[in-house]
């Protein structure tokens, strides 16, 4: 069986427009962010992230049309990875690591903690990957 490599410019487009919606989505609260969450109490701080995660997503999508390096999209890829690690430490471990029931831990909250923690870290490596791939 031979190995077949995923598309790199799938892989673009996916994110690309993941970033730009998400960055809508800190901007104006009332879309709501469902699982991708900002715990900070200043509200400059999500706008300051959506409107990096707009960029970075215009920068990604940008590169199927307008540039003909490859410097853009690692740019925007390495931009968008340092956010996204920073939105993982702001919004799980700050301000998400609260667990603890009446009685000790509620497993419950953990589990759902560790579903969404291992979501932020699928599309950060995706992001990595992406980066990595336009070496």
């Amino acid at each position: 069986m031979a190995y077949r490599s995923y598309s790199p410019g799938l892989l673009r487009l996916i994110l690309g427009a993941f970033f730009i919606i998400l960055g809508i989505a800190d901007i104006f609260p009332e879309i709501g962010e469902s699982i991708f969450y900002l715990n900070v109490v200043y509200n400059w701080m999500y706008i300051l992230f959506g409107v990096v995660e707009i960029l970075c997503g215009l920068l990604i999508l940008l590169g199927f049309i307008m540039f003909n390096d490859v410097k853009p999209i690692q740019w925007g890829s390495l931009i968008a990875f340092i956010f996204w690690v920073a939105r993982i430490v702001f919004s799980r471990f700050i301000g998400g690591l609260s667990f603890a029931g009446s009685y000790g831990i509620d497993w419950y909250k953990f589990f759902e903690w560790c579903l969404i923690f291992s979501t932020d870290l699928i599309i950060a490596f995706a992001i990595l990957s992406l980066m990595r791939r336009y070496e």
